[in-house]
């Protein structure tokens, strides 16, 4: 029985749907948490919808058992005797779930990433016990763990004597750290995305966050200038490309221990000025007559953007948005738009070769990206899509199911 943490979330879901066709024997149990809307179990059928269309989900729901708990709490929320049943019948566990807010304290981040690993570990090492062979691991961490640099780091790299950018990156390192030094009792793997987008066949997301952030604002006009380097290599890569190099690798890494980095890589990256375009194309294509055009935001050093802030907020306001709530929510995003890592590939190219299709460029997609902001109103009005499926990865795999 396989094990997945974070099904749920962006990522997670897509990793969810891609197990369940690719491994039609098998059984996935979630662990998930209820929401002030829906019970764990509700919360699962929705994504099984979304994911597959309401016709194949129930085919599907039939392989997931919804396990309702808690990543934060000791033995996920459940007595002891609950784990030992549990780890009787898990082999493989899939740790997605992660704490991702870039404005959160190091305590904060730390409690979420480093304790969610801590206790899946501790897990693993149960699930192994009674096993022939240890339970493997495979491990979400971030290209980020990178830290402070713009220089090209090896999938191999990990300091924690570094200087980090935020709480997340911090506590992301130090989680794989963990998982890393585990590598000799469990199978584990460990896979580094860069910033992930929508499905670079249709666009689609389910989360908002990151680049949507700052896209928002230039595509409703609210940005004056922008404290960006316009040449700031942006690494974006589609999520249906790191869902599925994810299944790939679980199962083509042999060597435990291993790491891999899922972004775009050394050459391919996006660049700011890249991104604002093309948020400015789709968006005025889409204006209606008569409206004026929008314009792009004149890009400024972040030296300068500095020495603004140090004159107060309401210096900034003035200067850079049309609202001081638009400065605020994209303050943490500023160090990604002044310098970044490079990731090198080559690992992960060798690994997946026949696999699995190295990322496309984001040039390519971007547009698909943004036309899906623009169409559900950025998540807030329904994706009308008429296959009910927002994934062709899915699509082409029932077609060939059902052949």
């Amino acid at each position: 029985m396989i094990f997945l943490t974070g099904a749920t979330g962006f990522l997670g879901r897509e990793v969810l749907g891609r197990m369940l066709v690719a491994s039609p024997d098998e059984t996935v149990l979630v662990l998930v948490r209820a929401s002030k809307e829906q019970s764990a179990q509700q919360r699962v059928r929705t994504i099984l919808n979304e994911t597959f269309g309401e016709s194949l989900a129930g085919k599907y729901s039939e392989r997931v058992r919804v396990l309702e708990g808690d990543l934060s709490l000791e033995n996920f929320g459940l007595g002891d005797s609950a784990i030992k049943d549990l780890s009787n019948d898990v082999n493989q566990i899939f740790h997605c779930a992660a704490s991702t807010d870039l404005g959160q304290s190091l305590v904060d981040a730390r409690a979420a990433n480093v304790g969610g690993a801590q206790r899946v570990l501790r897990f693993a090492r149960e699930c192994s016990k009674s096993a022939e062979t240890p339970c493997s691991l495979l491990h979400v961490s971030t290209a980020y763990v990178a830290g402070d640099t713009d220089q090209v780091v090896a999938s191999s790299d990990l300091c924690l004597n570094r200087s980090f950018r935020n709480g997340y990156e911090q506590s992301k390192a130090e989680a794989e750290q963990l998982v890393r030094a585990a590598s000799s009792d469990l199978k584990t793997c460990i896979v580094r995305p860069s910033m992930i987008v929508g499905d670079s066949i249709t666009g689609a997301t389910s989360a908002f966050n990151v680049i949507y952030i700052p896209a928002r604002y230039i595509a409703s006009g609210l940005f004056k200038v922008l404290p960006a380097r316009a040449n700031t290599p942006c690494d974006l890569v589609p999520v249906d490309y790191v869902a599925d190099a994810v299944i790939a690798l679980a199962e083509s890494s042999q060597e435990s221990g291993l790491c891999y980095h899922l972004c775009s890589g050394v050459g391919r990256e996006s660049t700011l000025r890249e991104i604002v375009d093309l948020v400015l194309k789709t968006f005025n294509e889409a204006r209606r007559r008569g409206l004026s055009l929008l314009q792009a935001p004149q890009l400024i050093s972040p030296d300068t953007f500095s020495h603004l802030y140090r004159g107060g907020f309401k210096n900034i306001e003035e200067q850079f948005s049309r609202g001081l709530r638009v400065l605020k929510e994209i303050l943490h995003l500023l160090p990604y738009m002044a310098a970044n890592p490079r990731f090198d590939m080559s690992l992960t190219n060798r690994t997946l070769e026949g696999l699995v299709t190295p990322a496309p460029l984001f040039k390519d997609y971007g547009p698909l990206v943004f036309n899906y902001c623009l169409q559900t109103n950025w998540g807030k009005r329904e994706w009308t899509n008429p296959d009910n499926l927002q994934n062709w990865w899915m699509r082409s795999q029932f077609a060939s199911v059902s052949a």
